[in-house]
């Protein structure tokens, strides 16, 4: 015999164990990974949940503020990804919002301001007509024919007062509502304060005040709302004739400007101290020695609103003891 061969087959009993052995390494360490897993995607979820929470505490935190009235109160900027379109959407809406809150606030305010002020010119007027209307009745055998005209002129004065007064509220009214549309058309502007003109030399005869009209060469058609136009320059004559001393001079002058045509009323009256609030209602400078003559404040306001509609601009000039100017350009007709 030269040697002997051992061959050893593994066995199913072999098999079970390493098999045995084999699942359970892979058993630990999938559990071990697992739980490995499970805990990082924990710490990841956690970490994730808290700057979330953060931000969104700190945005809840600033709608809170703002609820309360802190209305200038914003979202931090340093959000990313989702929180920071909600970010700027919350900052755009608290902004329009105060935007809103304070202009609701300053209409509060001026409602507040014409309210006093109406009251105010509204009494004075009413006051004097039924003061002098009750003497009248009173009275009326002891007093003189005289006396009975002067009480019945005064009382008629106040009442075309009140009038106008009421007339210029409601289209102050109808304008800053913006119910106002122009109707625009083509005309000649030159007509138009020719006729203004005429209508206002009787009252300027009684003060013998001059008022004269200059118009230019080559003054084209204007485009514009002609009643509206009309009420301005009015507006602007009774200013300067209000103010204007007996024996002054009111030059109305028209003419062609590369910005349109230009329409300049001026006066040789006290002149206006400040003008920077002068085209506000309500805002009256004082002229002396012609305070007395000052009316309800709209006129001037009235003619801002009127500029506004045909986007066009009202400015001034005054001079301390020299007269005061207003000029203002409507737009050329290009013709159609």
């Amino acid at each position: 015999m030269a040697g002997y061969a051992y061959i050893i087959l593994a066995s199913e009993q072999q098999d079970a164990v390493l098999s045995h052995i084999f699942g359970s390494y892979m058993l630990k360490t999938g559990t071990w990974m697992f739980f490995l897993a499970l805990i990082v995607a924990l710490s990841i979820g956690l970490v994730a949940i808290a700057y979330l929470t953060r931000h969104l505490n700190q945005i809840i935190k600033t709608a809170h503020r703002f609820k309360e009235g802190d209305y200038g109160v914003r979202v931090p900027n340093h959000t990313d990804g989702g929180l920071a379109i909600l970010r700027e959407a919350f900052n755009e809406m608290a902004a329009t919002l105060e935007s809103n809150i304070e202009e609701l606030k300053a209409v509060d305010r001026l409602r507040q301001e014409l309210i006093a002020n109406v009251s105010h010119d509204l009494r004075t007027p009413l006051s004097l007509t039924q003061g002098y209307l009750e003497t009248l009745t009173m009275k009326e055998e002891t007093l003189s024919s005289a006396d009975r005209q002067s009480y019945l002129k005064i009382a008629y004065e106040s009442s075309e007062r009140l009038g106008r007064l009421v007339d210029q509220l409601f289209e102050y009214s109808k304008l800053e509502a913006r119910q106002v549309h122009p109707e625009k058309q083509p005309f000649l502007l030159a007509e138009l304060l020719q006729d203004v003109s005429v209508r206002y030399q009787i009252i300027a005869g009684e003060r013998k005040l001059d008022i004269a009209l200059e118009v230019g060469d080559g003054v084209p058609l204007a485009y514009a709302d002609i009643s509206l136009v009309e009420r301005a320059i009015q507006n602007l004559l009774d200013n300067a004739i209000k103010f204007t001393p007996d024996g002054g001079r009111i030059r109305m002058q028209l003419s062609n400007q590369p910005e349109g045509v230009e329409v300049r009323i001026s006066d040789t009256g006290p002149g206006i101290p400040e003008q920077e609030h002068i085209f506000e209602r309500y805002r009256q400078v004082g002229r002396e020695p012609y305070q007395r003559k000052k009316g309800a404040g709209l006129g001037l306001a009235i003619v801002k609103k009127i500029m506004d509609l045909h986007e066009a601009t009202i400015r001034v000039q005054s001079w301390p003891d020299r007269g005061t100017a207003f000029w203002f350009c409507l737009p050329v007709y290009q013709g159609r």
